[in-house]
């Protein structure tokens, strides 16, 4: 599926808000998959997105479905009690998915270094 996924060019792809779920699922292919879709899907719409809002000079956050899979981080104790749980690894495998994909937001902004050079 994954390899199928790595196919399709990200501007045939609508929408991929049904997809954040996936990042939870207990299946770390389906993990993976989802994390791959996001991953080639954001950069390329965030150029869009960039220009439109320089443009309109609004604001933009980050999709509701994505700030919601941060909102429960994983902690030493949940690590510690569920040692040796598979499941426990496939949730702190989510998290950290999560914030792969939140970085993916900006990996086309523009850093602090460049104003420095203007």
């Amino acid at each position: 599926l994954r390899r199928l996924i790595n196919t399709i060019p990200v501007d045939k792809l609508e929408d991929v808000s049904e997809t954040f779920h996936l990042l939870t699922a207990h299946s770390r292919a389906i993990q993976r998959t989802a994390y791959t879709l996001l991953h080639h899907y954001i950069p390329h719409v965030q150029e869009k997105v960039s220009f439109d809002v320089a443009l309109s000079k609004t604001a933009v956050s980050l999709p509701d479905e994505l700030v919601s899979l941060l909102l429960e981080p994983p902690t030493m104790q949940m690590v510690s009690a569920a040692y040796g749980d598979d499941k426990m690894w496939t949730s702190m495998r989510a998290y950290l998915l999560s914030w792969k994909v939140v970085f993916d937001h900006f990996s086309n902004a523009v850093s602090f270094d460049s104003y420095d050079k203007l």
